[in-house]
């Protein structure tokens, strides 16, 4: 296999779409019960920073993240079925909180479906604490003041 490219800010709505459309059936619940995946795409290559994995002309990793003074908020993290386990969720969201350090953030948020475990691990394993738990999501965050000291 080639080498996976991690970049940032390269993909436009069409590459999110379609990466977003493989990853569909693996967000719990389904990306498209919640979303409209061509609106939300274009709002991210609009609105947010996007860190991105690219195995030759295909996104296959996206940390989509949208920056304000204080806080960072993450919208998306996902990765294409055939590269979970590989590590690249992991750098792409690593590259994400060091960008909120450069902005100076004091916290990085996002919000997990509460029946998506592995996600949960995941992010626990990053360092998110949750916060607050509404009917089928928990609200999580990642305390940036620490390493901003």
């Amino acid at each position: 296999m080639s080498a996976i490219t991690y970049q940032k800010q390269t993909a436009k709505t069409a590459d999110i779409e379609s990466h977003l459309l493989n990853c569909d059936a693996f967000f719990k619940p389904k990306l498209s019960s919640y979303v409209n995946i061509h609106e939300y795409s274009d709002k991210i290559s609009k609105k947010a920073i996007t860190f991105e994995a690219w195995h030759l002309n295909t996104l296959i990793g996206l940390v989509a993240v949208y920056y304000n003074k204080k806080e960072a908020y993450i919208t998306n993290v996902s990765v294409i079925d055939t590269y979970v386990g590989i590590g690249i969720a992991k750098k792409l969201l690593l590259q994400a909180i060091e960008k909120a350090i450069k902005y100076n953030s004091t916290k990085m948020s996002l919000i997990v479906h509460k029946n998506n475990t592995n996600a949960l691990l995941f992010y626990k394993k990053i360092g998110f604490k949750a916060t607050t738990q509404e009917s089928m999501t928990i609200n999580m965050f990642y305390n940036l003041e620490i390493t901003n000291g």
